[in-house]
């Protein structure tokens, strides 16, 4: 996760190293961006930055792939394409905004 989180530090250096691994477990496990989170909060801080980024980007998106897994097949509906990929796009939208955000107020 440190290697792929420094190819991202790449990309911006305004946002912090330590939101990558949430960006990318928030849309698959609730569970493991809330210990990224809790990571976060006692490496960071809760009032650092990353803190705040990662609170939001926490509030501002769900877990996609579990919530149509989950909801999908207790109804039995097989083909979730469309709705795969416009709450993955949702997810991209709200981490953005988060991001934008936090660093337009924030930083």
């Amino acid at each position: 996760m440190d290697i792929i989180s420094g190819l991202f530090q790449y990309i911006s250096t305004a946002i912090p190293s330590q939101i990558w691994p949430m960006v990318l477990f928030r849309p698959i496990s609730g569970s493991a961006s809330l210990a990224v989170l809790i990571d976060i909060f006692k490496t960071c801080g809760v009032d650092s930055l990353a803190g705040m980024m990662a609170s939001i980007i926490q509030g501002s998106t769900d877990t996609t792939v579990y919530v149509i897994t989950l909801y999908f097949s207790s109804v039995g509906i097989k083909k979730i394409g469309n709705s795969l990929s416009i709450g993955l796009i949702a997810d991209i939208a709200g981490i953005g905004m988060a991001i934008f955000l936090t660093l337009l107020i924030f930083a």
